[in-house]
């Protein structure tokens, strides 16, 4: 489902995302009986993915499009020095760690419900 989130978001179409597994955190119920019916009366629900830029220690800036989270893992064995910076406003000014991940509404329903945590709204408007 993400895949073709991405590739639909360069394309600007619609998406009607169907479980066809064991676990589909926002997905709707599989039946091709009453799609027709369901994808006419389905209500439009607007994601808005994570852009993260990042600037490396030797100066090279890569920049991606999210989903469900960012995360950025440290890659020697020294701790990474973070900022994280939401909607141009500083949200750490310093996080000293191995790693940090920032989920969007999509993607906190997976981790917190596996941290029996509270699920956001998917329009709840943390990063607008």
């Amino acid at each position: 489902m993400l895949q073709t989130l991405h590739r639909a978001m360069r394309r600007n179409v619609p998406v009607y995302g169907m479980n066809f597994g064991s676990v589909g955190f926002l997905m709707n119920v599989f039946s091709e009986d009453t799609l027709a019916e369901r994808l006419s009366v389905a209500q439009a629900t607007r994601i808005y993915p994570l852009s993260m830029t990042v600037l490396s220690t030797s100066g090279v800036t890569q920049t991606a499009l999210a989903l469900n989270e960012v995360s950025l893992f440290r890659s020697t064995y020294q701790a990474a020095k973070i900022e994280i910076v939401v909607d141009g406003e500083t949200r750490l000014d310093e996080l000293i760690c191995d790693g940090v991940l920032l989920s969007t509404p999509a993607g906190s329903t997976a981790y917190n419900l596996s941290a029996h945590g509270p699920i956001l709204p998917i329009d709840a408007p943390c990063w607008r």
